[in-house]
């Protein structure tokens, strides 16, 4: 079932990446078939909100991304080829963390969010 979901499934906003990556019970998220799910938001938080800056910057994709879960949030910090310097991520992520849907987030997502920061030595 949750793989012909994932085959037709292409997220319109932040609220649908956040219906598929925590609406759905436990046990689907952790089958195999999930993969699938995962990476179909993966590429649209990836198309969505690549440039960092331009999304720190415009109004409507700063509320978009503030709308995200903390899933969606660690998913897209998983991108490899996002736009922006690692200081413009961390300004993003504080500007999510602000936002109701950061403040609701749990410590160990925070911890989790933090891991995937890359800070240069």
């Amino acid at each position: 079932c949750i793989a012909r979901l994932a085959d037709s499934f292409w997220p319109g906003s932040a609220e649908d990446v956040n219906v598929m990556l925590e609406g759905l019970p436990e046990s689907v998220r952790s089958s195999p078939s999930f993969a699938k799910v995962r990476k179909v938001c993966q590429e649209w938080l990836q198309h969505t909100f690549t440039d960092v800056y331009e999304v720190i910057t415009k109004e409507d994709l700063q509320k978009a991304f503030r709308q995200l879960c903390p899933r969606a949030v660690l998913l897209w910090m998983e991108c490899d080829n996002l736009m922006g310097t690692e200081n413009d991520v961390v300004a993003l992520v504080t500007c999510w963390h602000e936002g109701e849907k950061g403040k609701a987030s749990q410590e160990e997502d925070l911890v989790s969010l933090s891991r995937l920061l890359r800070v240069s030595q």
